[in-house]
């Protein structure tokens, strides 16, 4: 992987984008408060979509850079189908409201094409989250937050030390009584935890005594390399070792589908019972945000509007695709992510990560969206509100429809080929986190 700081700033230079005026972003889905620091990427052609694709990608997963991006574009050969399809769809200008019956027909053509190869749209998967706890002995994590803590390597530095209060840190009182919170000039945060609370140890007498969580999408190679360098460095002896033998205790894998409103989107989940939703923080409240298909407190799929959210809360170093600057009209982003937390025993490790954690898609299913005209118009709006499955099962969809009436409408999605592309990014991930 390119990891050249030169080439990193060329390609960020070369966006094609424009500086928002105004802090105010005024919607008709919502008004947002946002940086005026944000970008617009001006989309106007497919060859205009294509090329800003690229650069959203590369600043929402800094694993790699645009031309590595725009290298899984164009190494598809995949051409002279997905222009005419991103033609077709965005001449549209597709965006929050709800859509009629000649749009669903044009985004279920647009939605076919890019199941079918994602990366041909410029959309790869990636790591949106990482939990590990690591095997390291009293004396070596005394050694780690009393000495290393405290010599951290460029860019990074404490933000935040101290007692893991539930105001705090959320979720972590119970087990950690310890937390540091490390940056590296960025709007993203490494969490350290440690100091196992004596009911826990007492209950799990083996349980690690350091955890580090990271969103590893936020991080460019080299200070992937350079955070884990200086913890095996911290640890000592065997680093590499008690490394690749962490437990993962929570792996998010996501993939952002760029043209898509999450209204739109009808996804369900194989032997799943448990569904809910909810709206954007800043958002109507007639539409969706976020659809969650399974158990919160396990393993579950979601999917939600991320437009919202990088409007909502950012990063707001993330450049914006958008049909023009006034008035703002942004490409809408819908994001499908796995969350995955294996129990804190073993269940996964960081050296086998790449082959052994779960298909993120698998079980998932995804249905032609012209379905939505076989509802009332009441119907639809609720659909809008609740996002589908929500509807079905706990409004009454169920006995409008049947289960049986989506199977026909259900969309191809290339699992082999995205399956494969995981155990790509999970492996490279492993590799930087283990050859730092």
């Amino acid at each position: 992987m390119n990891t050249n700081h030169t080439k990193q700033n060329s390609d960020k230079n070369h966006y094609n984008t424009t500086k928002l005026s105004d802090s105010i972003i005024n919607t008709d889905q919502t008004s947002a408060t946002v940086s005026s620091k944000i970008s617009l990427l001006i989309t106007k052609s497919s060859s205009d979509y294509l090329d800003n694709i690229t650069h959203y990608s590369a600043a929402t997963n800094r694993q790699l850079q645009p031309s590595q991006y725009a290298d899984l574009v164009y190494s598809s050969r995949m051409d002279d189908l997905v222009k005419p399809e991103i033609k077709n769809w965005f001449s549209l200008k597709p965006d929050d409201q709800q859509v009629d019956k000649f749009k669903l027909s044009k985004l279920s053509s647009f939605l076919s094409l890019f199941l079918s190869n994602p990366m041909a749209f410029g959309s790869r998967p990636l790591v949106d989250m990482l939990y590990l706890t690591i095997d390291v002995t009293r004396k070596e994590l005394k050694q780690l937050i009393d000495i290393h803590l405290k010599q951290l390597p460029t860019p990074f530095k404490v933000l935040k030390r101290g007692r893991a209060s539930p105001v705090r840190i959320k979720n972590y009182q119970d087990v950690y009584q310890h937390f540091a919170l490390l940056g590296a000039g960025n709007e993203d945060k490494i969490a350290i935890f440690w100091g196992i609370h004596p009911k826990v140890l007492a209950a799990r007498p083996k349980q690690r005594l350091l955890k580090v969580t990271i969103n590893p999408a936020r991080y460019s190679e080299t200070e992937l390399q350079t955070f884990f360098g200086w913890l095996k460095d911290s640890i000592g002896v065997n680093a590499k070792k008690k490394l690749l033998t962490a437990n993962v205790t929570r792996l998010d894998i996501a993939l952002d589908v760029v043209g898509l409103h999450l209204p739109e989107l009808i996804v369900n989940q194989a032997g799943c019972t448990e569904y809910d939703y909810w709206p954007n923080e800043t958002s109507d409240d007639e539409v969706v945000g976020t659809q969650r298909l399974g158990d919160p407190g396990s393993g579950h799929f979601r999917a939600y509007n991320k437009l919202q959210k990088l409007l909502d809360s950012g990063p707001f170093r993330i450049p914006i695709l958008s049909f023009k600057k006034v008035p703002f009209q942004p490409l809408q982003i819908t994001r499908l992510e796995r969350v995955r937390k294996p129990h804190d025993t073993g269940g996964l490790k960081l050296g086998s990560i790449w082959h052994e954690a779960q298909y993120f898609l698998k079980g998932t299913k995804i249905y032609c969206p012209r379905f939505l005209l076989k509802l009332s118009e009441k119907q639809q709006k609720q659909v809008r509100k609740y996002g589908f499955m929500y509807w079905f099962t706990k409004l009454g969809g169920n006995s409008v429809i049947s289960v049986q009436d989506l199977e026909p409408l259900e969309l191809k999605i290339n699992h082999n080929l995205l399956e494969a592309e995981q155990r790509k990014v999970l492996k490279q991930l492993k590799k930087a986190i283990i050859s730092a």
